[in-house]
C-alpha cells in the first residue's frame, strides 16, 4: 500500500461555513485578509489592525446576522 493510496481515502476536514462567511464579509467590505480561529464555544476573528477591529466591533450585530453566526465572536488584533 502506497502513501498516496492512504491519503486518497482520507477524509479531509472542510472549513465551516461560518468561518468562510466571516472571511468573505471582511474581504468584500474592507479588502483585508483575515484568519478565523475555531473553538468549541466561540469563533475568533484575527484582523491586522486596531482600526479595523474597532470598526468591526461597531458592525458586530449586523455581521453576526449576515454571516449567520450563532456562537460568540471575539475580535483579535494580530
Amino acid at each position: 500500500m502506497d502513501l498516496k493510496d492512504i491519503l486518497k481515502g482520507r477524509n479531509i476536514p472542510q472549513e465551516p461555513p461560518e468561518s468562510l462567511a466571516l472571511k468573505k464579509y471582511v474581504q468584500s467590505k474592507y479588502n483585508v485578509a483575515t484568519q478565523v480561529i475555531i473553538s468549541p464555544h466561540h469563533l475568533t476573528l484575527v484582523v491586522p489592525s486596531s482600526a479595523l477591529a474597532g470598526t468591526l466591533r461597531l458592525e458586530l450585530p449586523r455581521m453576526l446576522e449576515e454571516c449567520k453566526i450563532t456562537q460568540k465572536l471575539h475580535i483579535r488584533i494580530s
